[in-house]
C-alpha cells in the first residue's frame, strides 16, 4: 500500500500539500510516514490506513466520524491533527499529525520518579484524557509508550506531556477481522472489560490504565507480573492476571520488586479503586482520580521505610529521600515574609485552615505547614520566592470554561489581584470572562495593597464553604492554576488584626464567601 521513501524522485503528495521524506515503519496497514507540509515547511507524521477500512459506506462515515470528533478535542496533551483525508489514488485513509520531539514516556520514566514529576505528569495526561472524554470517546490504550515527553513551550513547567494518537490502531483493529491482535505490552495495560468480546468500553476503563501508569511512574516498574519479563509472558498470561487472579496490594507489589521507598496505605487504597474489576466501582472519571491522587502525592510528609527486598531484581532501586533540611525556604526566613511559622501553624490549628500545595514527600511538616498558608507583605517589600506563576494558557481556558458550563450556577466570583502585576491583572480579567461566559454572576477585579508570592490562592470565608466552591476548585484545576486552598479566612484574619493590627490581608466584603487571589505573575 505504501512504499518506503527513497530518493527525492519517489517522494509522494498526500492531500495536495504534504510531502512524503521518510517510511518510519513498515507496517502496510497503518504505515507512519514523516512527512514536510510543503505551505509551511513543517515536519508533521502521516499515519496512513488500510483501504479497507473506508471500503464501505460505513466505513467512510466512521472516518468522517472521526474527523469531527477528533477536532473537538481542544487540549495541548493529545498530538495535533493538522489535516485528514482519503488519498485519492490508492483510498487510503490518512491522518497527518503533528511532529513530536522527545522521549517516550517509558523512556523518560526507565527509573521511578519523584512524586512531584509522576504527579506533574499525571495531571496532564488527565487533562488529555479528559478533553478526550469529553467529547464521548475513550483513549484505551494508555501506557508509557504512547505519550511523548517533550521540552514545554508554556512558562510553569520543565515538560510538556503529550498523548499520542489512539483512533488509528483501535479503528484498524475494530473493523478488520484479519487484524494482527495486540501484543503483550499492550495487553499489560488493558482494563478487563477490553479483553472480553463484545463488552462495552468506557472511559473507566481509561481509568484503569491510569492507576497503572501512576504505578509504573513511582516505582519505575510494571504492575503484573508479565510485565517483569514480557518477552517470556503470552497473552493468556496476562489474561489471567486482570481478569483472574487475586490482584495484589500496590504496596506488596512494590515491596516484591524491591521499590524504596514503599507505598502508603492511602496510595494502596487509591490504586484498589483505579483497578477495580468492576469498572462502576472505579473512580467516576479521570479527574476524580487525579484529582483523589494529588494529596496522596503532595502530603506526605515522611515516606515510611520500605523493607528489604526479597530477591535481586533487574529493575532500578527508587532513590531514598533525602534528609530534609533544617533550615527553613528562604522565602519563610526573610524579613519580608509577614507571618512567622509559629504563629501561621498556631493560627491553622486554632482555626482548622487547611491548604493543598505542592510539595514532594520527604519535606519537613513544618515547612509544609507555613507554606499552606501563602503570606502577605507589606508593600514596598520585596516579594518573596514562591512555587508557580500565574499563567493560563488557551487550552486552559477553554478546560476552565467547559468545567464551570457544565455545574450548576454558584454564587457571584470574587477575584483579587495582589500587588497588580500585568501578568496576573490579564489572567484576572481572563478568569472574569471566562466566568461570565459560563453564565457566572461576576465582581469587578479587587486591588488590595497587598503583595502575595507567586500562584493563585483560593480562601473560603467559613469553616463550611458552600458546595458550589467545589466547582471552582475543580475548574480552575482543570485549567492548570491548581489553587492553594484555606478555609475559614474571615476568622483567620480577624485573628490576625487583633495580634498585629496594621496587618492588611485580603479583605471579604459582606456577603462574600470567597476570593480567588492572584499573586504576582513572575
Amino acid at each position: 500500500m505504501v512504499k518506503a521513501v527513497g530518493s527525492p524522485s519517489e517522494q509522494r503528495l498526500f492531500g495536495g500539500g504534504f510531502r512524503v521524506v521518510e517510511a518510519l515503519d513498515d507496517d502496510p496497514r497503518c504505515a507512519l510516514l514523516l512527512a514536510e507540509q510543503t505551505s509551511t515547511g513543517r515536519r508533521c507524521v502521516l499515519r496512513v490506513l488500510d483501504p479497507k477500512l473506508v471500503a464501505s459506506h460505513e466505513g467512510k462515515k466512521r472516518f468522517d466520524q472521526l474527523r469531527g470528533l477528533r477536532a473537538r478535542v481542544h487540549t495541548d496533551h493529545l498530538v495535533e491533527v493538522l489535516a485528514a483525508d482519503v488519498e485519492k489514488s490508492t483510498g487510503s485513509p490518512w491522518f497527518a499529525l503533528a511532529h513530536l520531539e522527545g522521549k517516550t514516556l517509558a523512556e523518560y520514566a526507565s527509573a521511578p520518579l519523584e512524586d512531584e514529576d509522576s504527579l506533574e505528569i499525571l495531571l496532564q495526561i488527565a487533562h488529555g484524557l479528559s478533553a478526550i472524554h469529553d467529547v464521548g470517546m475513550v483513549f484505551g490504550d494508555l501506557r508509557p509508550a504512547r505519550a511523548i515527553v517533550g521540552k514545554s513551550r508554556h512558562l510553569g513547567s520543565p515538560f510538556a506531556v503529550t498523548l499520542l494518537d489512539f483512533w488509528s490502531r483501535a479503528w484498524l483493529r475494530e473493523s478488520l477481522p484479519d487484524a494482527a491482535p495486540d501484543g503483550v505490552d499492550a495487553l499489560l495495560w488493558r482494563a478487563p472489560e477490553q479483553l472480553a468480546a463484545g463488552a462495552e468500553v468506557t472511559a473507566a476503563a481509561d481509568v484503569w490504565s491510569f492507576g497503572l501508569l501512576a504505578f509504573r511512574l513511582i516505582t519505575g516498574a510494571v504492575f503484573w507480573r508479565a510485565g517483569d519479563a514480557p518477552e517470556k509472558a503470552t497473552a493468556d498470561d496476562v489474561r489471567k492476571e486482570i481478569t483472574e487472579a487475586p490482584i495484589p496490594k500496590a504496596s506488596a507489589r512494590a515491596d516484591e520488586l524491591g521499590v524504596e521507598p514503599g507505598l502508603t496505605p492511602d496510595f494502596d487504597a487509591w490504586f484498589a479503586r483505579c483497578v477495580a474489576r468492576d469498572p462502576a466501582a472505579r473512580f467516576e472519571g479521570i479527574e476524580a482520580a487525579v484529582d483523589a491522587l494529588a494529596p496522596i502525592l503532595e502530603g506526605e510528609d515522611e515516606a515510611p521505610a520500605a523493607p528489604a527486598a526479597k530477591a535481586p531484581k533487574a529493575k532500578p532501586a527508587r532513590a531514598a529521600v533525602p534528609e530534609a533540611p533544617r533550615a527553613l525556604p528562604a522565602w519563610m526566613r526573610g524579613s519580608d515574609f509577614a507571618i512567622p511559622a509559629a504563629l501561621v501553624v498556631a493560627i491553622a490549628v486554632a482555626f482548622g485552615i487547611r491548604a493543598s500545595v505542592r510539595a514532594s514527600r520527604g519535606r519537613t511538616a513544618a515547612a509544609n505547614v507555613t507554606s499552606a498558608v501563602p503570606g502577605a507583605v507589606a508593600p514596598g517589600a520585596a516579594a518573596p520566592e514562591g512555587p508557580r506563576p500565574v499563567v493560563l494558557t488557551e487550552s486552559g481556558a477553554a478546560a476552565i470554561e467547559a468545567q464551570l458550563s457544565a455545574h450548576d450556577r454558584g454564587s457571584p466570583v470574587w477575584i483579587a489581584v495582589a500587588a497588580v502585576d500585568p501578568t496576573a491583572e490579564a489572567t484576572g480579567r481572563q478568569l472574569n470572562a471566562i466566568f461570565e461566559r459560563a453564565g457566572w454572576v461576576t465582581h469587578p477585579l479587587q486591588h488590595p495593597q497587598v503583595r502575595a508570592r507567586p500562584g493563585v490562592f483560593l480562601y473560603a470565608e467559613s469553616e463550611s464553604p458552600p458546595a458550589y466552591l467545589e466547582t471552582v476548585q475543580r475548574a480552575l484545576n482543570a485549567g492548570g492554576l491548581r489553587p492553594s486552598t484555606a478555609s475559614g479566612y474571615r476568622a483567620y484574619l480577624a485573628e490576625r488584626r487583633a495580634q498585629q493590627p496594621d496587618y492588611q490581608g485580603f479583605d471579604l466584603a459582606d456577603g462574600q464567601t470567597y476570593v480567588i487571589v492572584l499573586g504576582r505573575g513572575e
